[in-house]
């Protein structure tokens, strides 16, 4: 199961896990594996129950490790959910057993935020990074906490340091263009979008920023140019087809959605997520 969640074969890991667990009921590390793979795929709740029950087998004797990798993806977990009660209690069990460990305090921090306890919150993350400046995950929080007290040029300068150490971290990338984008700076929020388009399909908060930041620079066509040049030297690239479209739709030009949808679907015709963008571009024309 290790091995094949490495690899990324998630359904086949958790079956095996499955099988283990029919063969050891008290084992903490099979339901410990699958909680973080469940959580991995976003099944929160069963990644909480998964967790649990890792946690109840667990004799005092288990590894220090086991106890607070569990515990720390469980409290994530509950997060998620919005359990911010739940958390809590997970998060002051993992400080019984690790109370120096700068995941503790980072956990701690973003239950602040949760609760609404903003100054509270960059507080703990302030002192997180003072003492592990390499976390990008709590400054990740730390930026999106100064976002949302107004503190524009703060949040700026540590969701830049995430970009820069993580360039493939699209959560920071969005965050930054928000910044930039209330700063006055759309061509800037412009430059920290356009990658995030480049290997996946965007989320659609990504297109919506792509958007907004290309009514700020007044040029709708500077935030296609990418994806174009992508598909010119990569035809079959369903990914950058589906983005471009979505933006260009975005934008208000919905014809050019649809033929790249077109171009797009005579490649896979079988890609349900390029007909489910046509549905829509057709919907938006009004040809039900």
């Amino acid at each position: 199961a290790e091995a094949l969640a490495r690899r990324g074969q998630l359904e086949q890991a958790l079956q095996q896990l499955e099988q283990a667990m029919q063969l050891d009921t008290k084992s903490a590390l099979p339901p410990l594996l699958e909680g973080r793979i469940l959580a991995a795929r976003g099944q929160y709740p069963a990644a909480e129950q998964a967790l649990t029950a890792a946690l109840a087998r667990m004799p005092p004797a288990q590894p220090l490790l086991d106890r607070v990798g569990a515990l720390v993806a469980l409290t994530e977990a509950r997060l998620a959910q919005g359990k911010v009660a739940a958390a809590a209690q997970s998060q002051t069990s993992l400080a019984a057993v690790a109370p120096g460990a700068p995941i503790t305090q980072l956990l701690a921090g973003r239950i602040d935020l949760a609760r609404g306890n903003l100054s509270g919150g960059i507080s703990q993350l302030e002192k997180v990074l003072a003492r592990a400046p390499d976390l990008l995950a709590a400054r990740l929080y730390l930026g999106a906490a100064e976002l949302s007290q107004g503190n524009l040029q703060q949040a700026q300068q540590q969701l830049e340091q995430v970009v820069q150490a993580s360039p493939d971290n699209v959560a920071a990338r969005k965050l930054l263009a928000s910044v930039r984008l209330r700063l006055g700076e759309p061509e800037a929020a412009l430059s920290a979008l356009t990658p995030a388009l480049e290997s996946q399909p965007a989320d659609p908060g990504v297109l919506s920023l792509i958007g907004a930041a290309s009514r700020g620079t007044g040029d709708s066509r500077s935030a296609v140019e990418a994806l174009e040049s992508q598909l010119k030297t990569h035809s079959k690239d369903e990914a950058a087809a589906l983005n471009l479209a979505q933006l260009q739709a975005a934008t208000g030009d919905l014809v050019a959605a649809k033929s790249t949808l077109s171009a797009a679907l005579a490649t896979h015709p079988d890609a349900l997520p390029l007909r489910l963008a046509l549905a829509k571009v057709e919907l938006a024309h009004g040809d039900v």
